[in-house]
């Protein structure tokens, strides 16, 4: 019996130790905390990997830079092996303040670790920024935005430049998350699950993504195999290829010019100017208010062509083509243009 009790006594000192061994070597962290005087700073340049990045402004005339590396194992020699290869640098060029992540060429760890950013600074600096496989939250940004994303979430508030000179460019690449208000911006969105609350200008293209834009002034921007779904916009021009596209409302002027796909149109503004389609392969929803006038003109081929007044309307059928012109409608105040060109596919008005 006592030799039983000694056996479990020696088994449960063992056992303390093991456990106590590895709460205090699972993480391992280097953690550091530097403030940079403003002076002649205009722009931050971020280049990362792996990285959890928050961007918030503040009013103070510096920029603190807080850096955390944390390594999850419970190997201490193989934590400060990563430790010693894993290094944040900040360095300054050209009215620059860069922080940079630096890994060897051939890091190839399969041990999980983390990175993270704090960084504090005013709004009116400018930012590039260069970060996959991780997190980035930006609060407010004035001078100006690069942005080379991938395989991120993303958190973007503000984006609106102090002037209106000022273009951003935005690329995301397999990203999830949100931007609040994109100012006037370039981009080019892939693989991406993306809602835009607001924009004053975009252009460029999107590719394999689901995007949600709340409201844009102007919209000039092609589509390949997208899921787009746009709210308010004053003018659009877009191009498309198998890309479902739906729009709640334009204000202005309208292009359409989609190959296959489906495009739908809903509740445009009372007395916009002009809308354009020119589709091939591509079903066509349009709504417009009954009450407005709008003169419509158009050839639909091997398509059919429905409108609930078709009778105020001159319809030609001569074998698999449809030409359509006349006014529905009667409100002289109104200059509403419609001009529809489907190609092998329906188009209706409802």
């Amino acid at each position: 019996m006592l030799k039983l009790q000694i056996i479990l006594t020696s088994l449960f000192f063992v056992c303390a130790s093991l456990w106590s061994q590895t709460r205090t070597t699972k993480d391992f962290t280097e953690h550091t905390f530097e403030v940079f005087p403003l002076g002649n700073l205009q722009r931050l340049d971020i280049q990362s990997k792996h990285a959890q990045i928050s961007l918030k402004n503040w009013d103070k005339d510096s920029i603190s830079v807080e850096t955390h590396i944390e390594i999850l194992t419970d190997k201490p020699n193989l934590s400060g092996e990563m430790l010693d290869e894993i290094r944040i640098n900040t360095v300054f060029y050209a009215n620059t303040l860069q922080v940079k992540t630096n890994l060897p060429g051939n890091f190839n760890r399969t041990i999980p670790y983390k990175i993270k950013y704090n960084i504090f600074h005013p709004k009116k600096l400018a930012l590039n920024i260069e970060n996959s496989h991780g997190k980035v939250s930006i609060e407010q940004m004035q001078g100006g935005v690069v942005a080379g994303l991938s395989y991120c979430d993303i958190d973007i508030n503000n984006l609106i430049p102090a002037h209106d000179s000022i273009n951003n460019h935005i690329e995301l690449l397999h990203c999830k998350g949100t931007i609040s208000n994109a100012g006037t911006a370039t981009v080019r969105i892939e693989n991406s699950d993306l809602t835009m609350v607001s924009a004053n200008k975009l252009k460029g293209s999107t590719a394999y993504s689901r995007i949600n834009l709340n409201a844009v002034t102007d919209y000039s921007c092609s589509s390949n195999v997208d899921y787009l779904k746009i709210g308010t916009c004053q003018l659009i021009n877009l191009k498309t290829l198998n890309s479902i596209i739906h729009v709640s409302n334009f204000g202005e002027d309208a292009l359409f010019e989609c190959e296959k796909g489906s495009l739908s149109i809903a509740n445009p503004n009372d007395h916009f100017e002009r809308l354009r389609i020119n589709n091939h392969q591509c079903p066509t929803n349009i709504q417009l208010n009954p009450h407005t006038t709008y003169t419509i003109n158009g050839d639909i081929k091997d398509g059919n062509f429905v409108h609930p007044v078709q009778d105020n309307l001159q319809v030609f059928r001569d074998n698999s083509n449809i030409s359509i012109s006349g006014q529905v409608g009667n409100d002289p105040d109104t200059e509403t243009k419609v001009i529809v060109f489907n190609r092998e596919a329906d188009i209706e008005f409802y």
